[in-house]
C-alpha cells in the first residue's frame, strides 16, 4: 500500500469519489502503451495504466509514483497531466 499514511489516505479518498467504472485494455490501449514505454521510458504497467487513462479522455492522472511525476512533462505530450494527490 503506499506510504506515507496521509498519501495513503489521500489516495483512498480521491478513489473512493471518482472511480465509477473499469476500462478493458484494447488494441488501441496497448499500442499507446507501447508507445509510452518507449517514448517516455516508462515500465509496461505504468505505461497501461497511463494509456487507459487517455484512452477514456481523463484530463488528470493522479498518483505518487515518483517515476512517472518525474516523467510527466513526456506523457504531457500525450495530453494527460500528471499530478500528485497531495498537491490536488
Amino acid at each position: 500500500m503506499i506510504t506515507p499514511k496521509i498519501k495513503e489516505e489521500t489516495v483512498l479518498s480521491l478513489v473512493r469519489h471518482v472511480t465509477n467504472s473499469f476500462a478493458v485494455a484494447t488494441n488501441t490501449i496497448e499500442r499507446l502503451a507501447a508507445e509510452l514505454m518507449q517514448a517516455c521510458t516508462i515500465d509496461a504497467m505504468d505505461a497501461l495504466h497511463i494509456a487507459v487513462a487517455i484512452e477514456n479522455k481523463a484530463e488528470v492522472f493522479i498518483t505518487t509514483d515518483d517515476i512517472i511525476l518525474n516523467k510527466a512533462e513526456c506523457i504531457l505530450r500525450y495530453k494527460i497531466t500528471i499530478r500528485n494527490p497531495c498537491e490536488v
